[in-house]
């Protein structure tokens, strides 16, 4: 697919100059497959399995995806209400690949992004997505607090933790070529996991400055936000999120942008990249992605994804999900989600095969080093219990049956 994406292009009945521009463009690529490892990309098939880990400090469960290179040709699997194309326990491709942590956004789920996970392992990546607990389809309770901003990360690391001390997993995984990629509220996520820290400091007049409507100004999550910006300003410090085994980050439509400032993004010092979603109708313009951008020092790699609205970027819902949650599954026609997905896949291929590659390394498997020691727990001030409401409105979502899936903000 990344070949595809590179190359496609026709000659018939173009100039010249496009003829042999799309030429010299076409023998580059080549003449780089020519010096890579024998293992293309065209062998290479999205294999899938899943795990599960305990987490020490909450006593929660957290459930993981992991899409990787597969030699085995992909079939239909169905798990819980989502159809996924994969090669489910494939026989892995040989040798060791850089390694995506993929954070999905608030009120999602490990399978939100699974086409894009899988072109990603179809293209040299093993990525390895969490469900975040009390951030996730069956439990918002964390959303706008301070045990968001905080958990998010550490979980992200301890799945880190997890990943390089399984000896299945660390035969396939690269250390030295790790990226955090988040979408939403997850890439803020990715970010912090760079460095960045939220200071509050934009939150103070955001609804005064937002455009009507905006999520983030209704009573209820403004109370929490007020709540969560007081608890940021009794923090001496926050505690270290920034994981140095992260060499790059990406955040998709990222959440959060009033949240932090320049000062709070000082220490980011590897590769950024930001997708702006065009049509974003959660996290609005100008406050999140062109916010966070005009923050990073030096200027991050910014994209504009034109036809995107915020829940076009995760993967097409399931039938069954579609009629419980119209104001997530709707939104853009398949053929228009088709064309947006092709589009940030580039992006993200481009940005990563630019930083990791994402050609197989072939060294010893060393013995896993220790995990760092825990961060100590931060208590901040407990909101208010909001009263149950409707999903979209990221509060605590009401029981229901399975299926399990991606639904809302931000």
């Amino acid at each position: 697919m990344f070949a595809r994406i590179i190359t496609s292009s026709s000659c018939k009945g173009c100039l010249a100059s496009n003829c042999l521009r799309g030429f010299v463009m076409a023998l580059a690529f080549w003449l780089v497959l020519l010096h890579a490892p024998t293992h293309a990309t065209a062998n290479m098939h999205p294999g899938f399995k899943t795990m599960g880990l305990w987490l020490p400090e909450t006593d929660e469960r957290m459930d993981v995806a992991v899409w990787y290179p597969s030699i085995r040709v992909p079939s239909e699997f169905r798990i819980y209400e989502w159809t996924l194309e994969v090669a489910r326990n494939g026989k892995p491709v040989p040798g060791r690949f850089p390694l995506i942590l993929l954070s999905h956004g608030t009120g999602g789920s490990r399978f939100s992004h699974h086409d894009t996970a899988a072109e990603l392992a179809a293209n040299g990546f093993v990525v390895a997505a969490i469900t975040h607990p009390g951030d996730n389809i069956d439990d918002t309770s964390a959303l706008f607090t301070l045990r968001q901003l905080v958990q998010r990360p550490r979980q992200v690391s301890q799945l880190l933790d997890h990943l390089l001390r399984d000896p299945a997993m660390l035969e396939m995984i690269d250390p030295g070529r790790i990226a955090a990629v988040g979408f939403g509220v997850g890439g803020t996520t990715a970010l912090m996991l760079a460095g960045g820290i939220p200071d509050g400091a934009g939150w103070t007049d955001y609804c005064e400055r937002a455009s009507q409507g905006d999520p983030y100004c209704s009573p209820w999550a403004r109370a929490r936000l007020d709540a969560l910006r007081d608890d940021l300003k009794s923090l001496k410090t926050l505690p270290v999120l920034r994981d140095t085994r992260v060499r790059a980050a990406v955040a998709v439509a990222p959440a959060y942008g009033m949240l932090f400032s320049r000062s709070s993004m000082s220490a980011v010092n590897i590769p950024v990249s930001i997708i702006k979603a065009g049509q974003d109708e959660v996290n609005r313009a100008p406050f999140h992605a062109d916010a966070i951008r005009s923050a990073l020092t030096p200027s991050p790699e910014f994209a504009i994804l034109a036809e995107a609205d915020h829940f076009s970027l995760m993967a097409a819902c399931p039938p069954q999900l579609e009629g419980i949650l119209p104001e997530v599954c709707g939104g853009v026609s398949p053929e228009t989600r088709e064309r947006i997905h092709m589009t940030l896949n580039g992006h993200l291929l481009r940005f990563l095969v630019t930083h990791l590659g994402n050609t197989p390394a072939f060294f010893p498997v060393e013995e896993p080093q220790p995990a760092p020691p825990p961060t100590p727990e931060v208590q901040p001030a407990q909101p208010e219990t909001p009263p149950a409401v409707n999903a979209t409105k990221g509060k605590r979502a009401k029981p229901r049956p399975k299926p399990r899936a991606n639904a809302t903000l931000p």
